[in-house]
């Protein structure tokens, strides 16, 4: 199985975003804010059980700053968990969980990252991990992504 398979997977999620202008009649008064509102979702699939992610915050990334590490200030946070969001996006089967909702500067906006709990070393069990339906014994395989 290969982690790219997986990750491509993971990221079938279906993120939801909706502008909102301020502003109020006429005069032709532009908003300088929007609103992101944030859900997950996923079809079902053939090959896997549980493609469980445990997410810590999202933030979107400013167009021109796709290069830009996970914790740059430059970044709005959407959203941060005080206790990270475990989501199987498997359960959700075409049905959007929200994540959150921010007002943020208009602006152009080129990506959304979920930044993930670190799965934790040793002989813990992963935090982030997908299980085969083939498995019957539930292995819990765990996700490698880029900011977990």
């Amino acid at each position: 199985m290969k982690v790219s398979t997986v990750l491509a997977v993971a990221t079938v999620a279906l993120f939801q975003l909706q502008g909102c202008g301020g502003g109020g009649g006429g005069g032709g008064s532009t908003a300088s804010t929007g609103t992101l509102k944030l859900a997950i979702t996923d079809k079902m699939s053939d090959d896997f059980k549980n493609v469980v992610i445990s997410i810590r915050e999202i933030r979107v990334v400013p167009a021109g700053k796709e290069g830009a590490s996970d914790n740059d200030p430059g970044l709005p946070v959407v959203v941060s968990f005080a206790t990270p969001k475990v989501v199987d996006v498997m359960q959700l089967q075409f049905v959007q969980q929200a994540l959150g909702d921010v007002l943020l500067p208009v602006g152009s906006y080129s990506q959304i990252r979920l930044i993930l709990e670190p799965n934790p070393n040793g002989q813990q069990q992963p935090v982030n991990y997908l299980v085969l339906k083939s498995d019957l014994t539930n292995t819990k395989i765990p996700l490698t992504t880029p900011s977990a």
